[in-house]
């Protein structure tokens, strides 16, 4: 099984559904409604600056970022880091894991 492993500042993610279940309503007319994703690689950073992501964050994007991708029958975005417009935090008894 071949994996991929992102260049500079590229980062992998797997999609999720786009309806998101938190405090953002979102309505469905939306035409740029963004998307969400997990992070699942993420490249070494451009002139050794690391990136902020890490492999499992969850994040929001807009819904033309990046390129999609279908590998082993996922599918997946690659993005630059400068295209994620936010992180999503679970929050747990009023606090951010």
């Amino acid at each position: 099984m071949a994996k991929l492993y992102p260049a500079r500042d590229w980062i992998i993610l797997e999609l999720e559904e786009s309806k998101y279940s938190g405090n953002l309503v979102i309505p469905e007319t939306a035409k740029d409604a963004p998307r969400t994703g997990k992070v699942i690689a993420v490249g070494p950073g451009e002139d050794g600056t690391p990136l902020v992501s890490k492999v499992g964050d969850r994040v929001m994007f807009t819904q033309y970022s990046g390129a999609d991708v279908e590998w082993e029958g996922k599918s997946l975005l690659m993005v630059r880091e400068s295209e994620i417009i936010c992180y999503i935090a679970e929050e747990k008894d009023g606090e951010r894991e």
